[in-house]
């Protein structure tokens, strides 16, 4: 089915905002990671990595900082959860509408429940300000009440009835089963990099008590003073 343009809209908002935080999010991570690496590598202060690793610790640091501030004063994720609900909503509304259901009932006139349905996409927007700017604008200019949807509207119950099974319960049905798939590969793959991680941790760990147990701390009761030959 054509949806209202304010469902493409806050549709589109919503993974554009989904995208920024997961990237920036992922970012920090990886930043903080390496900050736990590169300090891994610091065995003691007279090795020559001591002092090229611990200026990656402290920029790697300082960038991870800098995102989480940036990903804190956009809102992302506040963008990305209204822009979703917002859309959700919008496409309820829809199919309410096309099916002749409350509080579209088929007993209204054109003119009244084309307005009733406007007023309502209205005030699912304005309900999530975080979204309305970047929604707002499709409301004067775009179609909220599309000719799919007159014409779906305009069907007798049957053909109503095929139309929802197929392209609302059918399609909702698909689009969660290829979602939990992507999300089942998408744990699998973030849990062996943690494991990866913390592996390499370990090693590290074990390197660094390695070579601070070889290296020899000196002592003044054990240093050799040095005698000078005889002048004759």
């Amino acid at each position: 089915m054509d949806y209202p343009s304010s469902f493409e809209a806050s549709d589109k908002a919503s993974l554009i905002a989904q995208r920024n935080h997961i990237i920036f999010s992922i970012i920090v991570f990886l930043l903080l990671t390496l900050a736990a690496l590169f300090s891994g590598f610091v065995f003691n202060k007279e090795s020559s990595l001591f002092k090229p690793f611990t200026i990656c610790v402290i920029a790697s640091l300082l960038i991870a900082t800098i995102l989480k501030f940036v990903v804190k004063i956009c809102k992302w994720d506040r963008k990305w959860f209204d822009g979703r609900a917002v859309a959700e909503s919008i496409k309820t509304a829809a199919w309410r509408y096309v099916m002749g259901v409350k509080p579209f009932g088929i007993q209204l006139s054109p003119e009244e429940v084309d307005k009733k349905f406007t007023g309502e996409v209205t005030e699912i927007i304005r309900s999530r300000p975080t979204i309305h700017g970047a929604v707002s604008t499709c409301l004067s200019t775009g179609r909220q009440i599309t000719d799919k949807m007159r014409e779906i509207r305009s069907n007798n119950v049957e053909g109503k009835k095929v139309i929802y099974l197929n392209e609302r319960i059918k399609d909702q049905w698909n689009w969660y089963t290829k979602k939990a798939a992507y999300n089942g590969r998408q744990e699998n793959c973030w849990f062996a990099f943690a494991i990866i991680t913390q592996v390499l941790a370990i090693i590290l760990a074990f390197c660094k008590l390695y070579v601070r147990s070889q290296v020899k701390v000196y002592h003044p009761a054990n240093a050799k003073v040095y005698h000078p030959p005889h002048s004759y």
